[in-house]
């Protein structure tokens, strides 16, 4: 699947505070001792905490059971659980965030082979969201 930056240039209408658009990289993990059941998500943050305009790109897992926490000591240093979430990579670069998402499906789904790549705005690299004219 191709990512365009434009398809989170228009807010959540429920949380203006982020992009109406999210890409779910995987729906849903088996849980394994250390990590819990969860999917993994990239989201844009338009604005941040003071309400004042930011483009920052997050990868966050969101747990089903808000109760659920990851104890794996490698993340040592994320921030923590908040309302089923945990955002564990944020970026300016779209690329950035789309590589660190698609190392982590590879740590829970080694099965998987091909990977997300970033649209170029031209076929056949364009996502079939882009909204740029080629």
């Amino acid at each position: 699947m191709f990512i365009c930056e434009t398809e989170f240039e228009r807010p959540d209408p429920r949380n203006p505070a982020i992009a109406m658009t999210e890409v779910d990289f995987y729906a849903w993990m088996i849980g394994r001792p250390g990590m819990p059941s969860h999917r993994l998500t990239l989201r844009k943050r338009i604005l941040d905490g003071a309400g004042n305009p930011t483009s920052l790109y997050e990868v966050y897992r969101k747990f089903p059971n808000a109760w659920d926490k990851p104890e794996d000591a490698s993340l040592g240093g994320l921030k923590s659980v908040h309302d089923g979430e945990q955002i564990i990579f944020t970026s300016p670069s779209l690329n950035e965030a789309v590589q660190f998402a698609n190392v982590e499906v590879q740590k829970h789904h080694p099965e998987i082979t091909r990977f997300d790549e970033i649209c170029l705005h031209t076929y056949p690299k364009k996502s079939s969201l882009c909204k740029t004219k080629a």
